[in-house]
């Protein structure tokens, strides 16, 4: 029995999954079309910036596991990628910036979001050992992330259509990084009575 407590955590973990992974599949599928469009037609050069991109998050998720390590909050973590990604998709999604300045925004932004996952499973034992109740909420976890990729790169692709223009999926993009926000600060809340792991 997790309790009212217990339901918000996990239901504010699996929403934050769900938007997390809504915005990551958006950069992960449309990267290739948003840089062909402006820069090059080389399959091999889009392919490569596609997989660049998405190691990089896994060195994201690599790294904010060193931080956890070191004490650093899930909480805080979360609330990093959430500005990260605030800050960095404009750019990215941006047709009027050179185009350096586009994959190195797109590095960055790769990068600190993956401080999202790893900071959500970190959490989970925090509301309970029991083998249990950590498996229910993984694959909560799961669920919420395919619900995350069936919405995201839908929603901004008739966005786009819509207006022809990239940076018009902007807003969403924003809206994504403050749920994400407002999902670390609930954490917080929600966590300050649990034991430190």
């Amino acid at each position: 029995q997790m309790g009212l407590h217990g339901w918000l955590y996990v239901t504010v973990l699996a929403s934050c999954f769900a938007v997390y992974t809504a915005q990551y599949y958006v950069f992960a599928n449309f990267l290739p079309k948003i840089f062909r469009e402006l820069s090059t037609d080389n399959m091999f050069q889009i392919a490569a910036v596609t997989a660049i991109f998405i190691a990089l998050n896994a060195g994201g998720n690599f790294f904010s596991g060193i931080l956890h390590r070191a004490g650093v909050a899930s909480w805080a973590l979360i609330c990093t990628a959430s500005v990260g990604l605030a800050l960095l998709a404009p750019l990215v999604l941006a047709e009027a910036a050179p185009i350096g300045l586009r994959l190195a925004a797109s590095a960055l932004l790769s990068f600190v979001s993956g401080f999202v996952p790893s900071s959500l499973f970190a959490a989970i034992p925090r509301l309970s050992a029991a083998p249990s109740v950590r498996t229910f909420i993984n694959a909560g976890l799961v669920q919420a992330s395919a619900i995350g990729q069936l919405i995201g790169a839908p929603l901004v692709g008739f966005v786009v259509a819509r207006s022809e223009s990239w940076l018009a999926a902007a807003p969403l993009i924003w809206g994504a990084a403050g749920l994400i926000f407002l999902a670390a600060m609930a954490l917080r809340i929600l966590s300050k009575d649990m034991p430190d792991l």
